[in-house]
Formats: C-alpha cells, structure tokens, sequence
C-alpha cells in the first residue's frame, strides 16, 4: 500500500426538496466552527460527528457522519460539499470536492475511513468538511484524530511454553491473562480451559502453535470452551524492528488475514500473526526454541488487541 493510499469508503445520501432559490451577490462568507455551532445566521448548518478524539489503537477504521442543511432564512439551497483528510507526516486520507444535485437542501453523508499500515503512533489527522450553498456562504468544521496504540495493547514479554510431552507441563497460553497453562490445569478446571488460546508442541520438523479447539497432541473435546484461535505468517511486520514498532491498526490487519488453526513449523526470529475467536488480533516473535533439553520449549514475545 502506497503512503498516500486509502480506501475510503462512502455513502452519499441527499434528500432533494424542491424550493424557490433566492438571488444574492453579496461576497462568499465563511463560517468556522469545529463544534458546528452555526454563528453565521446567513450560512448553511453542519454538524460533524464524532468530535476531536484520540484514537486508542482505534480500529483499522473509523466511522463519521456529517448532516447539513440549508439555511431556511435564505432559501439558499446547498450546492458543494469538500472534505480534505491528511496526517501531519503527509498521509492524504481524503481529497475530495463535489457538487451537488440541484434543489439541495439537506445532505446526510456517512463514510467510514480505513487507516493505511503507515499510520503509526504519534500521527495527527486534520479533517476538514466545508458546506457551501447557492449564496456563496460557506460552514466549516474542522476535526483531529491522534492516533494512539499503547494503552490498547497487551504486550508479554520473555512468555515460555515447553513441549506437551507431559500433562503436566506448561504448554498452553492465554492472551488474555498472559500466563502459561497446562493441560491438567485446564481438564480440571473450566475457567481455566475457558481461557486458554492455543497450546505448544514439538515435532521433528520444529516447533508449532495449535489452537485449543483443534489442539491434537491430547483431547480437549472435553472442555466445555474451546478457542479457535487462528494463525499464519505475518505479512507486513516481518523484523524484530517492525514487532517493536507495531501499531495497534498494523497488527489488527495482521490478524484479519489469518486463516489455519496451528502455525507451520518455526525457528528464532519468525513473526508470527495470529486471531483470536474474540477477533483479537496478535503478533508473536520467536526469540529461541530449544532442543536440547528435555522438555523442549520456546519463548516468545507477544502483542494483543485489547479490545
């Protein structure tokens, strides 16, 4: 995805009302606002929702809605709509100016922007939506979006698994409270058993990742929940670097594309990305696997969706 890229998806519905259009030539006038407050009584309404915000990890999109209608003192139908999008590191979300149907006189527009992987902490997004009517009069809001992952992540460091060789070993893990398991511990135990995402094994051809519904090394079907976490190769955060640097929209396009119940077989440095059932997207990083002792283990770093 190119840096200026963006799907932006868009709905636009206009309610035409036929009305006589009033003449005038006095100057274009234009109305500020970032709250939507009309304060010019000759210029068009608008309201821009949701307000300023910081998104926490936000999602991989988000949602606005914009209303406006004429000015009924003037009769003065809406004929243009701009709305122009970009990050303070030169992201363009949206360019966008359009005329609109003649008689105009309320536009109800809903567009959803999704985020591009070059969105990163730290980013500010300036949108900007200017209604003009028949007049020239012109209402401006303007809008900020401060992109911030760190509070919407869980992050576990130095986790170890060891190989199910016994039922009594470490061999799963659960995202959500960050802690090993073993299979004991979940068979007696269905808070436990309700909580655990995936289990760990070693074979000949390496270590795997398998979900806890699939999990074929011993039998979960007793369990009363059994998660269906699913895995696959990352696709962008490919490097220790990236990992460390991974934003909250990243690893949420990271974890959308995942398909297989268990990993294939890895080695130190794979980045592996992963869902969750809950449709909490992850990223793990295989800092060492270990052969040599009996049980084998791994050890990972991990990144989650909080919510």
């Amino acid at each position: 995805m190119k840096k200026t890229a963006l799907f932006v998806l868009i709905a636009l519905n206009v309610l035409l009302l036929s009305c006589s259009k009033k003449s005038d030539t006095t100057s274009p006038t234009t109305n500020s606002t970032t709250t939507g407050t009309n304060t010019n009584p000759d210029a068009p309404s608008l309201k821009v929702y949701p307000n300023d915000s910081t998104i926490l990890g936000g999602n991989a999109n988000m949602y606005f809605y914009i209303v406006s209608y004429f000015n009924s003192t003037t009769s003065a139908y809406l004929t243009n709509i701009t709305l122009k999008a970009s990050s303070n590191n030169g992201v363009v979300l949206a360019n966008i100016d359009s005329n609109l149907k003649a008689n105009t006189k309320v536009i109800k527009w809903n567009y959803n922007f999704f985020f591009p992987k070059v969105v990163k902490d730290g980013d500010v997004f300036t949108i900007a939506v200017t209604v003009t009517d028949a007049n020239g009069k012109t209402n401006t809001i303007n809008r900020k979006i401060t992109i911030n992952s760190a509070s919407a992540l869980n992050i576990y460091k130095g986790v170890t698994l060891y190989d199910c060789n016994s039922v009594s070993s470490q061999s799963f893990f659960s995202t959500s409270d960050g802690k090993t398991h073993s299979y004991n511990d979940a068979n007696n135990d269905a808070a436990i058993a309700g909580i655990v995402d995936f289990g760990y094994y070693q074979t000949g051809f390496g270590g795997y990742f398998e979900s806890a519904k699939t999990f074929g090394v011993y039998n979960t079907g007793a369990w009363a929940t059994r998660h269906n976490t699913k895995f696959g190769n990352a696709t962008y955060i490919t490097t220790s670097n990236q990992f460390d640097s991974a934003s909250y929209a990243l690893i949420y396009q990271e974890g959308n594309i995942v398909s297989a119940t268990k990993t294939n077989p890895f080695k130190a440095g794979d980045i592996i990305a992963f869902e969750t059932d809950a449709s909490l997207g992850g990223i793990i990083r295989i800092n060492s696997v270990n052969t040599s002792t009996t049980p084998n283990s791994v050890n990972f770093d991990m990144k989650i969706m909080k919510y």
